[in-house]
């Protein structure tokens, strides 16, 4: 568990459809990496959902996470194929960051 106030999971692909939860990961990763005035905070329409889910797509790009064919609109949307794909690079960064700073 990354112990992140605020994110709470128990449906993945409803709960990440507003890009919040997935910022909130990506700066617990790595700190000051978003620009939370670039984030809507709490989203008030589809606009919001999507830009915050853009945002967390083009982060993941400067994480060098591969992402093929993945969009804002793809996790807003609740893919679950495309969410997964996110979720598992988050994790295979999480894990060679965390391997990394053992030794």
């Amino acid at each position: 568990s990354l112990n992140i106030e605020g994110v709470e999971i128990n449906d993945l692909f409803v709960d990440l459809s507003n890009g919040l939860p997935i910022l909130k990961v990506m700066e617990r990763m790595q700190e000051g990496l978003v620009v939370w005035k670039k984030a809507h905070a709490d989203p008030q329409n589809r606009i919001h959902t999507i830009d915050n889910c853009n945002y967390a797509c083009t982060l993941a790009k400067k994480m060098d996470l591969v992402l093929v064919n993945i969009g804002g609109m793809d996790i807003a949307d609740g893919n679950q194929k495309l969410i997964l794909a996110i979720m598992w690079q988050l994790m295979r960064r999480f894990t060679v960051d965390m391997l990394s700073n053992l030794s």
